[in-house]
């Protein structure tokens, strides 16, 4: 069955009240609707029945029995609307107004009396101010000066005022002495500047308000997440700004997390150096903070460390849930508060970082022979314990009756130190554990 609209829409077209694009609507769904066809066909037909119908004619009596009707139903006609009658202000429309014009006249009564108060109020303070000024002692006058003011140049017109006009006269500072207590008999005598004396006020240098203070913060990553890109290049990026670097690993267990750490230290060829205070509370599994030093990796060398027990690690915790030992790591500058605690731990007054090494380039300004000598000196072996080589200390941060000066590992280590190699970082690892 066809729409509502639709059959409007044909019955429409044979009254002939469509338009342009309703004609051009309906010969497109009579080309392509054969409901719409039967339809159209049925209307034209009814059309053409009705304009074939005979006309009817009233009958004679038709008003006579149409005026009965009325009479015997007794219909009366509808009335006319009233007229609108015109607005009158009776007290009930004036009510509102009066209301508002008795708010308004109050307010302003309000505000006319407050004014009236404070300003009798004030009326004496500002007597009291004015009797203060009259009773004040008139400056003395400066006769030099009373007429720049009223003639600061004269008229170069004027010849008798430049003949007549007073010389400058000469202001000399003025120093009064005041008497001093007798127990202060040493200072100077303060200067008291008069009235008439021109004094010059020392200038003070300008304080910058808008001057920035650069605060480093500290790089707080998962360790396991250095696999992604953007921490891993934080992380290259952060160990080559700084000279130093104190990094904190964060682990379930320091004793086994210690252990991990030596054997990725090991397989890069570091030199493990192991306190033994350190020794005796790992063989002891003691709850212990363990730090580690070294002076011999690199920027890349420490980055591929951290990366390589991040990788360890996720393997771990895949492999069993709960086996991961480490957690965060935070990435900071090596601080003055690192060298006051590496001097109680190595047990030295003051611990400072090696210098670099100088590089090994020829001295143009001394001979041949005195260079020659130097190199070989640098190249060929020496007795005792080697520096310059790849080595990290372990030691324990705590422990009772520990004396780090009579370690002989400590003192080991502190052997072998030498000069930094261009390109190393001092590195102070310190693992810690939750509490």
């Amino acid at each position: 069955m066809l729409p509502a609209h639709l059959q409007e829409l044909l019955t429409a077209t044979v009254d002939g009240e469509l338009t342009g694009a309703e004609r051009r609507l309906v010969d497109k769904l009579l080309r392509e609707s054969d409901e719409a066809r039967v339809f159209h066909a049925q209307i034209l037909r009814d059309a053409a029945s009705l304009r074939g119908l005979p006309a009817a004619s009233p009958s004679d009596d038709l008003a006579a029995h149409i005026v009965n009707l009325i009479n015997d139903k007794a219909m009366m006609p509808t009335p006319l609307p009233m007229p609108r009658r015109k607005k009158t202000w009776t007290p009930e429309r004036l009510l509102p107004w009066v209301s508002m014009a008795t708010a308004a006249i109050v307010i302003i009564m309000v505000g006319v009396v407050s004014f009236a108060f404070f300003s009798a109020a004030d009326r004496p303070l500002a007597n009291q101010k004015k009797n203060e000024v009259a009773t004040e002692q008139p400056k003395p006058p400066n006769d030099g000066l009373k007429n720049i003011g009223k003639h600061p140049w004269p008229n170069p017109n004027d010849r008798a005022a430049i003949e007549v006009a007073p010389e400058p006269r000469e202001v000399k500072p003025v120093f009064v002495a005041k008497e001093l207590p007798p127990t202060i008999e040493t200072l100077p005598n303060p200067r008291v500047v008069g009235p008439n004396d021109i004094v010059a006020v020392p200038s003070q240098p300008e304080s910058d308000p808008f001057r920035q203070v650069k605060i480093k913060l500290p790089v707080l990553l998962p360790l396991r997440d250095l696999d992604q890109a953007y921490p891993n290049k934080m992380v290259r990026d952060e160990l080559k700004k700084d000279d130093a670097i104190h990094l904190d690993l964060f682990c379930k267990d320091s004793t086994r997390a210690a252990e991990l750490l030596q054997a990725a230290l090991k397989s890069r060829g570091q030199n493990m150096i192991v306190d033994a205070m350190a020794h005796e509370r790992l063989k002891k599994k003691l709850k212990s903070e363990f730090v580690f030093y070294t002076e011999s990796m690199t920027a890349d060398e420490i980055a591929q460390l951290l990366e390589h027990l991040g990788a360890d690690d996720k393997k771990a915790e895949a492999k069993k849930s709960g086996d991961g030992q480490f957690d965060k790591f935070m990435l900071a500058e090596f601080a003055v508060d690192d060298s006051r605690e590496l001097s109680k731990l190595l047990g030295v007054p003051q611990f400072k970082l090696p210098k670099l090494k100088a590089s090994g380039a020829i001295d143009p300004r001394k001979p041949l022979e005195a260079n020659t000598v130097s190199q070989l000196g640098n190249t060929l072996p020496k007795g005792g314990p080697s520096r310059g080589e790849k080595v990290t200390l372990l030691i324990s941060n705590g422990g009772a009756g520990h004396n780090p000066q009579a370690s002989k590992e400590i003192k080991s280590f502190l052997d072998k130190r030498g000069d930094r190699k261009p390109g190393t970082v001092p590195m102070m690892l310190v693992l810690r554990t939750p509490g």
